[in-house]
């Protein structure tokens, strides 16, 4: 009994976990989204970070006071081909 209460738990908590996640790259995506409504049409900055992260390959900027929004890979690629006359080096 104790070891299933203990993965019941576990699976309770994994469950949990998750949904969090979710909501909060929902939540980024809404940010990343709403913040290119107002992006600026001068420029914009677009970069691969560096060194690899786990989950995001670059930034993007819009030039509108909003700051830095993480991007993976393929929103990248997807913003790169969309901005690539904006683009400030």
């Amino acid at each position: 009994k104790a070891e299933e209460e203990a993965r019941r738990k576990a699976e309770e908590e994994a469950r949990r976990k998750a949904e969090e996640e979710a909501a909060a790259e929902a939540e980024r995506l809404r940010k990343l989204r709403e913040s290119e409504k107002t992006a600026s049409n001068t420029y914009i900055i677009l970069r691969k970070y560096t060194t690899g992260t786990s989950k995001y390959y670059g930034y993007i900027n819009f030039g509108n006071g909003t700051g830095n929004h993480n991007l993976t890979e393929e929103e990248y690629h997807e913003y790169y081909k969309k901005y690539r006359l904006l683009i400030r080096d």
